[in-house]
């Protein structure tokens, strides 16, 4: 039995070209997992009243409610275009705000088992950004989050592990979704070890790298492809085994363009309160420069 299982489904949108491909990705997931969807939009605060301009105010809140009519309208439209789904069987709601906030907010009070995000609004950018609402509400929802963008179609699916307890619901994920879509999954664990000279070999980040004859890194790339044998026996499904060396983030996007992808998964640590805003390097490099969707899936500690 998948023991992955995705119930309430929160998708945003802003009705850009990239959150239509988040739709068209939420609905996939959300038919797989015979889960509810629902789709939510955020206005920008509009103008407060003010005393000395009351006529101005009244006539921008016409022009606001004439807009958010208008946009209620298109998305249900864009919604039944995208999904093929009648009015009526996907939740829309629209919130008022910050969009990253209030995409939280809704998670929350739902609650979602899933976000699903674009990896770029209006703003037309390639890549997202540090500080844009996607990374935003990867850092800050209560749930796993899937940053959705155009993949390669049938493209393999790819975990990454260091073997830690983090990392444990990823590789689970990604089984989930080669099983439930018909996909290959790879699991990718990387040594972080890179020569310094023709003898020696540095592990991880400089300055708490540890020096290392090069004759070792033989050895631990053995024992890594063990340990991903283990990995893959837990999670019960097979797949590909890589290894590679150097820093994990740019392994990572390196492995994903070489399969190619269609989808990364990575896991991090689930935190409340401002701790939860330091989501780590390698996911924020994966989420920002790679050339599929990213989920990013917690590990939810309490106490």
């Amino acid at each position: 039995m998948d023991p992955v299982r995705y119930a309430r489904i929160l998708v945003a949108t802003d009705l850009s070209p990239a959150s239509e491909e988040a739709i068209r990705q939420a609905d996939r997931i959300a038919r797989a997992h015979k889960a509810e969807l629902r789709v939510v939009h955020v206005f920008p605060n509009h103008i407060g009243a003010h005393p000395l301009f009351s006529g101005i105010h009244k006539a921008t809140s016409a022009n606001v409610f004439e807009l958010r009519e208008g946009v209620k309208t298109a998305l249900d439209a864009k919604v039944a275009a995208l999904t093929g789904r009648k009015k009526g069987e996907v939740g829309v709601s629209f919130e008022e705000g910050i969009p990253a906030a209030r995409i939280v907010a809704a998670a929350e009070s739902w609650p979602a088992d899933l976000v699903v995000v674009a990896s770029h609004g209006r703003s037309g950018w390639r890549r997202m950004v540090l500080g844009g609402v996607a990374e935003r509400v990867v850092r800050l929802a209560p749930c796993p989050v899937l940053v959705a963008r155009r993949s390669p179609e049938k493209g393999a699916i790819l975990a990454a592990t260091d073997f830690s307890d983090p990392s444990i619901p990823a590789v689970a994920a990604a089984a989930s979704f080669a099983t439930r879509f018909g996909r290959p999954l790879a699991v990718l664990h990387s040594t972080e070890a890179y020569r310094l000279g023709t003898s020696v070999v540095a592990i991880g980040p400089v300055p708490e790298a540890i020096m290392l004859p090069v004759e070792s890194l033989d050895q631990l790339r053995k024992d890594a492809g063990i340990e991903l044998d283990k990995v893959l026996a837990q999670c019960g499904t097979p797949g590909e085994k890589i290894v590679s060396d150097g820093p994990p983030g740019g392994a990572i996007l390196e492995a994903a363009d070489s399969l190619p992808a269609e989808l990364i998964v990575l896991g991090t640590i689930g935190r409340t309160g401002l701790s939860r805003l330091l989501m780590g390097n390698v996911a924020e490099s994966v989420v920002s420069g790679a050339p599929c969707s990213v989920l990013v899936v917690r590990l939810n500690r309490t106490g």
